[in-house]
């Protein structure tokens, strides 16, 4: 394992400095990351409230005829981001004055790391994607939301382009904010083991809602976890992580829109 880099989080310097990477003490503290997922979670929540208003009023006030569809849910998640990066933006930068790049350790790799983690990406969505065929049960709203219903004439569901959006929109939000965010500020706080386990852990709940029943899945984006979280913490940057998620997704979502057009 790799020395403890630094993260973000200086200590106060004086107006118009700009700290560098050397001098980050552990100025981060408990109160200022709870604050922080206090104001996310409560914005999601508003949104994820007003989503849910805008689909009873498609479905005519009738609860039993709610459908949940990607063109609902995308305008709060693009809203749910900005709002996330905006306040890991200002706890992680703003308030500290500290560098963006280095406060969400987006730092250069070598061409050879970039081509490891392409194919870390690409092979991990084929053994995924394998694993997920034979052995998933194909349950959770995430498939209602990659799904346009079918037409009146008996057609088949056809994969809808947004969800595809979906897929390739939000692996470097995701990375930016649990990886670049979240686990600098708690490996900061609380150590490298606890600050890997949480962020493991937090990556595969969040998305359990997703395919709740379907457990085969449920762990297969929990291990990605494990996977993106080590390359974090090996590489001292997000770029491997971000690149590696990015390329698993857009495979999966390759394999999504081939396998529909055969069908």
């Amino acid at each position: 394992m790799m020395a403890e880099p630094a993260d973000f989080c200086p200590e106060e310097t004086e107006p118009g400095a700009v700290p560098s990477a050397e001098q980050v003490p552990a100025a981060f503290s408990w109160k200022d990351l709870f604050k922080a997922l206090g104001i996310i979670w409560g914005i999601e929540i508003v949104l994820n409230v007003f989503a849910a208003m805008v689909m009873l009023a498609a479905s005519g006030f009738q609860p039993k005829a709610m459908t949940l569809r990607i063109e609902y849910l995308l305008p709060s998640l693009v809203l749910s981001w900005i709002a996330t990066l905006g306040v890991a933006w200002y706890f992680a930068c703003r308030k500290y004055r500290f560098p963006i790049l280095e406060a969400f350790a987006v730092r250069a790799i070598p061409r050879k790391t970039m081509a490891r983690c392409l194919f870390i990406g690409i092979v991990s969505a084929v053994l995924a994607g394998v694993l997920m065929h034979f052995f998933a049960t194909g349950e959770g709203y995430i498939v209602d939301l990659a799904l346009n219903p079918a037409d009146e004439e008996g057609g088949k569901p056809t994969l809808s382009p947004l969800f595809v959006l979906m897929l390739l929109m939000v692996p470097p939000l995701e990375e930016i904010y649990y990886r670049g965010f979240l686990y600098p500020a708690l490996r900061r706080l609380a150590g490298v083991p606890v600050a890997f386990a949480a962020i493991v852990l937090w990556f595969g709940v969040i998305h359990t809602p997703q395919l709740f029943g379907d457990w085969v899945g449920v762990a297969v984006v929990t291990l990605m976890g494990v996977v993106f979280t080590f390359m974090r913490q090996h590489y001292d940057s997000i770029l491997p992580s971000m690149i590696s998620h990015f390329t698993y997704n857009a495979t999966l979502a390759l394999a999504a829109i081939v396998g529909s057009a055969l069908e």
